[in-house]
């Protein structure tokens, strides 16, 4: 959990609320205190059982407290977070949920451009978050992407594979397509 975050950036557009962003701060979503219960610290029945007891406890009937458990459970069989709306996330990510929302519909505030040459003499463009929309990203790198399966035939973006596990794939193939999509 991100314990001392750098501010700095969100407080110099401290003056761009999330109306000012065309957000309305019920967009946020509405979490109740089952949210809080973590994973991390509990096996998967023990996490459910008190899933299950919080939304009971809160008021909410059998059908609403069987969809969140079937729901729990499909993500936890996938190793893959619980998330029942923004406030939550940001809630496991480390964040407010304000500063979440935000990030999610201000983005420009959160990039920066930069510009590479290219064999061709041109340049490409690239927009580079800032460091704390990149532990964002990373966060969800880690805890949710790696986490998803993919075809045993995808190479890029994937944990221990690179451009050589690709590579050789291709060898001693009588045709290989070498293409860039542009503009992408």
């Amino acid at each position: 959990m991100l314990n001392n975050w750098n501010r700095n950036h969100l407080a110099s557009h401290s003056s761009n609320t999330l109306d000012e962003c065309g957000v309305s701060n019920d967009r946020i979503g509405i979490s109740i205190s089952f949210f809080r219960i973590r994973k991390e610290f509990m096996n998967k029945s023990q996490y459910i059982v008190n899933l299950e007891n919080e939304i009971k406890s809160q008021g909410y009937g059998e059908y609403y407290t069987a969809k969140c458990i079937r729901y729990a459970n499909r993500l936890l069989d996938n190793n893959l977070p619980v998330i029942f709306d923004t406030k939550h996330l940001a809630l496991l990510i480390g964040i407010s949920a304000e500063d979440l929302v935000k990030m999610i519909y201000c983005q420009d505030l959160f990039y920066k451009k930069a510009y590479i040459p290219k064999k061709s003499g041109a340049y490409r463009e690239l927009d580079m978050p800032c460091l704390e929309l990149k532990y964002i990203q990373r966060w969800i790198l880690t805890n949710i992407l790696y986490n998803m399966k993919v075809s045993e035939y995808a190479m890029g973006f994937c944990e221990k594979k690179s451009i050589l596990d690709n590579a050789k794939l291709h060898l001693n193939k009588h045709c290989i397509v070498n293409m860039d999509v542009e503009d992408f």
